[in-house]
């Protein structure tokens, strides 16, 4: 009864001890107890975090999902008390922090020395406890993170072998007295092997293409090859360290002679960083990563007219650009990209003598501008299907003037569909060709595929059998590369999405059986992938999109048992990314629609007081949400799609007033959509 971890809401009642766990609160354990370790000093702990939440009114690891806590617990990575709240006495927050040392040898032996210094704080008196140096910091953190600091100590220990190599050419050269053209060769050739080994370190963390396990190696002295396996690290943790090597290119061209190679490695080096930030869903550093590779190719441009890849490689960081922008839905900014890309690249088109490079970008090019972003959240899932529960209530019947608003229109690169499509069909052309002339380079059916798999969601309602038989065509080229190059995620990651690229509402019951086993050949790609690369932001989003898809289908095919377990795993899956990644309100906006999806499904379960609790809790989270991002007046129509699946769950539960007071909200947020759709 002394465990003050017990008293919790019921939302997060898995923080309690499971049948068969190791016992106790989760959130309170020790590290150690993960191990079946435990001392006096692991209660230390449990109350050091105790007193933690007192004096910053929050606990020390937020995690819902216990793997992610349990990860963080063992991690120790909790925040500094002061940071959370300026007015904790630095002397109280030095007890604290070693009260709940990672590390139980860090820790106070008893709770009678934790007593004892607590009593010195209160009577002003020096304490016992010294605050960790960063030496010492940076030393745990070392030893609990291996892998990444093995990565930032194989860096590092490169960059010592460069400066050796660097200083050792240079005494030798000024001992041997050489000519001054002998000078300026040594110190060239040692500049291309401090470049050389930059190279593949990018190569390694951040490479041009789709990652593969491989080993990182540089020359040493008399012909000799020190090489290190290790597999590529994709964390946030590398993309910074590769963004603090880039002023090494720098000083390396400030010293060159002919500085353009090295720039040109510069500007190279910032995209790679930007592609590595992309993947991790950092949307804005990834921008700033971009624009210096832009700037650089652009300098080099200027001062080098007649090198004619540089518009291509241009174009090709202005279309990144623009899916930056499309994926946080800035449909200005990307229009204006993809433009940008088109006019240095347009001269592509009519040249028979244009590089493959222009053609394939142009293509891309195309792609982007005739292809169509994902609808908002609330305009994509159909009516929840109340049949078998009595009648509809007089708000939620088909084509009653108080159903839901209609669907936005869902944006896109062009106003003039006819155009996109010109678009589209401009890019299947080129890269058709494209195919044909290079038959072994997969980028070009890669790239088809793509095309062929986005007709559908951009001109599919016009033809669907046009769309499907496209997105067969689609569904064969990448399976034919996943089956040549197995090792390429992008290749699955592609497949995914070209298996899940139908629209559920329009899959008619004959269908159902085909669409389920695409869903399933889907996630089971998916899940392989997810389990290969937990980092990668856009590869956990597909996988919550699948699970979403599919719940959707089984509730269809009235396997709601089904689709409860798909619905809470796409919003287990949705909840760790939003807390992964905290400023991305777009992933608090799906979570919101997953929350939506498994209200209804427990509602056709017949669990209308566990879905009442959803809706409640999605209620405030979107209100919030909208309070903090009043630009996304979309969420008005996801708050009215929510208050009125609400007051449909009120309804059968008998709550009439309060449902009719649902609708009344449900309402105001129908005008206020309405009126934000107009402007």
């Amino acid at each position: 009864m002394t465990d003050f971890g017990l008293a919790k809401a019921l939302q997060a009642a898995q923080d309690l001890t499971h049948s068969g766990d190791i016992t106790g609160t989760l959130r309170y354990m020790a590290p150690e107890q993960f191990q079946g370790k435990t001392d006096p000093r692991s209660d230390v702990y449990s109350l050091g975090l105790t007193l933690y939440e007192l004096l910053t009114l929050q606990p020390a690891f937020r995690e819902s999902d216990r793997s992610a806590l349990m990860r963080r617990i063992s991690e120790g990575a909790a925040p500094r008390p002061r940071k959370l709240n300026p007015h904790v006495p630095r002397d109280l927050e030095t007890i604290v922090l070693k009260a709940i040392a990672c590390d139980p040898a860090h820790r106070y032996p008893s709770a009678g020395a934790l007593a004892e210094d607590l009593q010195r704080f209160t009577e002003d008196r020096p304490i016992l406890a010294r605050r960790t140096s960063s030496l010492e910091r940076a030393w745990r953190w070392s030893r609990r993170n291996p892998a990444i600091s093995g990565l930032g100590g194989l860096a590092a220990l490169l960059l010592v072998l460069l400066a050796v190599v660097s200083s050792i050419g240079y005494v030798r050269t000024r001992r041997a007295l050489r000519g001054e053209a002998v000078q300026r060769n040594e110190a060239e050739a040692s500049a291309e092997l401090a470049a050389a080994a930059l190279d593949r370190i990018f190569d390694l963390f951040a490479p041009r293409h789709p990652i593969r396990v491989t080993d990182l190696g540089m020359q040493g002295g008399e012909n000799s090859a020190i090489r290190f396996a290790a597999p590529p690290s994709l964390d946030r943790e590398t993309a910074a360290l590769l963004e603090e090597l880039l002023v090494f290119y720098e000083k390396l061209a400030a010293r060159a002679e002919d500085a353009t190679p090295l720039r040109l490695k510069t500007a190279d080096a910032n995209r790679r960083v930007g592609e590595l930030r992309r993947q991790l869903g950092q949307y804005e550093l990834a921008e700033a990563a971009y624009r210096r590779a832009i700037a650089g190719y652009q300098g080099l441009a200027a001062r080098s007219p007649d090198e004619g890849h540089m518009p291509i490689e241009i174009a090709h960081l202005e279309n990144e650009l623009g899916r930056l922008y499309r994926a946080s839905r800035r449909f200005t900014e990307e229009r204006s990209a993809h433009g940008r890309a088109l006019a240095l690249l347009k001269w592509a088109e009519s040249d028979a003598s244009a590089p493959p490079d222009a053609r394939f970008e142009l293509a891309r090019t195309y792609y982007f501008l005739g292809t169509r972003p994902p609808p908002e959240p609330f305009a994509e899932p159909p009516r929840p299907d109340h049949r078998g529960k009595g009648p509809r209530p007089p708000w939620d019947r088909p084509g009653d003037p108080g159903g839901r608003p209609p669907p936005p229109h869902p944006g896109g690169p062009t106003e003039d569909d006819a155009e996109a499509k010109r678009c589209l069909e401009n890019a299947i052309a080129l890269l058709g060709d494209l195919a044909q002339q290079h038959p072994g380079n997969p980028r070009y059916p890669h790239m088809l595929a793509l095309c062929y798999r986005d007709w559908g969601p951009s001109f599919g309602s016009r033809n669907p059998r046009e769309a499907m038989e496209n997105l067969d065509r689609s569904v064969a080229l990448l399976e034919e590369l996943v089956r040549k190059f197995p090792d390429m995620p992008e290749y699955r990651f592609d497949l995914c999405e070209a298996y899940t690229a139908f629209d559920i509402r329009h899959v008619v019951p004959e269908d159902f059986d085909d669409a389920e086993e695409r869903l399933r050949k889907a996630l089971a790609v998916s899940k392989a992938l997810v389990a290969q690369h937990p980092n990668i932001a856009s590869y956990l989003v597909s996988r919550t999109h699948i699970q979403h898809k599919l719940s959707r289908l089984l509730l269809r095919t009235r396997r709601p048992s089904e689709a409860e377990t798909c619905a809470r795993d796409a919003l287990e899956i949705q909840t760790a990314l939003v807390a992964q990644f905290p400023d991305t309100p777009y992933y608090k906006v799906w979570q919101a629609m997953f929350r939506i999806s498994l209200a209804n499904v427990l509602v056709e379960r017949s669990r209308t007081a566990d879905a009442r609790v959803l809706f409640e809790e999605n209620g405030k989270m979107l209100a919030a949400l909208l309070n903090e991002n009043q630009e996304m007046a979309f969420l008005h129509g996801l708050l009215d799609m929510n208050c009125r699946d609400y007051a449909h769950a009120l309804h059968l539960m008998g709550l009439r007033d309060q449902a009719a007071e649902a609708i009344r909200l449900a309402d105001e947020h129908r005008q206020a959509y309405r009126a934000a759709d107009r402007r």
